[in-house]
């Protein structure tokens, strides 16, 4: 949210002898008054209606502000009142028309985080705003515009690859966030083929801005050798700068590293420490994984069934690879994870139908065998075999031939 400013300031001139006449032109005593208060680029206009008020426009500390400068004459003495306002607190009425002119982009990048930020949001009259900021290369309001095209439903129709293009200008223009949602948009092939090594020169452009989310994905390129030499060290420099800031993805990658021992020693309470940390900034994906740990006996205070629990919610809410994970856990049996195949095949089940292969191997073995309640039927348990095996699982294509 761009700042805002108000300030209500009075003075009083003495000025003995003075003609005091009220109808007396003061434009240019305004703009020297507004400039001892610090504003520049002004634009000051008298009032028609009100001939001792005069309207003006101008910065001050890097803002955009509006307002009216009023004098009242008495005896030797003229005072004068000033209202401004600045950033986001100037009314739509006196924003629209400034943007409108042509060439105010600050006015309209200013209408369009206004408009953002309001509720219900008007996102076609925020991204028409935005478009206009855009072309007057205010750099926020193409990372909008981008946002818009990205997701098809802010005003603007679905366009990847002008949403690259805008998230581009953003960044070219040291907007951070643009260069983020670039780098994300070519790391994951939206618009284009994949492109990890442009991905992560935007996230390093990013980071250099000190936008730590792009320093978290930037220590994923370094973790995992993409655009960048393999370098275990640097990834864990970034990723803790980034998960210090509390971004949740960099927590989480940061106790892969500590699970997996990659550049680190193998440290699974450490492991579980970051994911908690992660699960804690509402990043699910920490949540899962230290719920795995549990699930596996690994946590600190290992606890299968509380990994259980867990585990089962992400299923139930989608997490095909969550119920893979609890099927096995349950098929197998543990001190405080009772064995449990009925629940095991379910749990296969509700995998493959959420469309993970291994899962969908797993319920051919069941009906294969009629294990955990399942019928013992091989006609029934081929069409899973077939299809685990040409999503890749190649033991399950040995199986479809048995």
């Amino acid at each position: 949210m761009m700042p805002t400013r108000w300030a209500l300031l009075a003075a009083s001139l003495l000025l003995g002898g003075c003609d005091l006449d009220s109808l007396t032109d003061h434009t240019d005593e305004a703009r020297r008054q507004l400039s001892n208060e610090g504003f520049t680029e002004l634009q000051v206009t008298r009032s028609v209606n009100q001939p001792n008020q005069y309207r003006f426009r101008g910065r001050r500390e890097d803002m955009l502000c509006t307002g009216h400068l009023e004098y009242a004459d008495s005896a030797n003495t003229r005072s004068y009142t000033t209202s401004i306002t600045c950033g986001t607190s100037i009314p739509m009425t006196e924003l629209e028309p400034l943007c409108e002119s042509g060439s105010n982009g600050e006015a309209c990048e200013i209408a369009a985080s206004a408009l953002r930020d309001a509720e219900p949001v008007d996102y076609t009259r925020m991204t028409h705003f935005a478009e206009r900021a855009c072309l007057l290369e205010r750099a926020r309001a193409c990372f909008y515009v981008g946002v818009a095209m990205e997701r098809g439903d802010r005003g603007l129709p679905q366009n990847e690859n002008l949403a690259f293009v805008n998230y581009s200008r953003a960044c070219d223009a040291e907007e951070p966030a643009g260069c983020l949602n670039a780098g994300l948009m070519r790391y994951q092939g939206e618009g284009a083929q994949v492109q990890h090594d442009v991905a992560c020169q935007f996230f390093q452009r990013a980071c250099n801005m000190d936008y730590v989310r792009g320093c978290a994905e930037l220590g994923q390129c370094y973790r995992d050798g993409e655009g960048f030499e393999r370098n275990f060290d640097r990834a864990r420099e970034l990723l803790e700068r980034a998960c210090t800031a509390e971004v949740g993805i960099a927590c989480t990658n940061l106790g892969n590293m500590y699970e997996l021992g990659q550049g680190v020693p193998q440290d699974d309470a450490r492991a579980f420490r970051y994911y908690g940390q992660s699960c804690s900034l509402d990043y699910q994906r920490g949540c899962r994984y230290a719920a795995w740990l549990q699930l596996h006996g690994r946590g600190p205070v290992p606890n299968r069934a509380i990994g259980a629990r867990v585990m089962g919610g992400f299923c139930d809410r989608g997490d095909a690879g969550a119920c893979l994970d609890l099927g096995v856990a349950l098929h197998e049996g543990y001190p405080d994870l009772p064995q449990d195949r009925p629940r095991a095949y379910n749990y296969f089940r509700t995998g493959c139908e959420g469309g993970n292969m291994p899962a969908c191997r797993n319920v051919g073995v069941y009906l294969r065998g009629g294990l955990g309640g399942a019928p013992r039927d091989m006609s029934m348990a081929r069409p899973f075999f077939e299809r685990a095996c040409a999503g890749g699982v190649q033991q399950a294509c040995e199986d479809a031939r048995g």
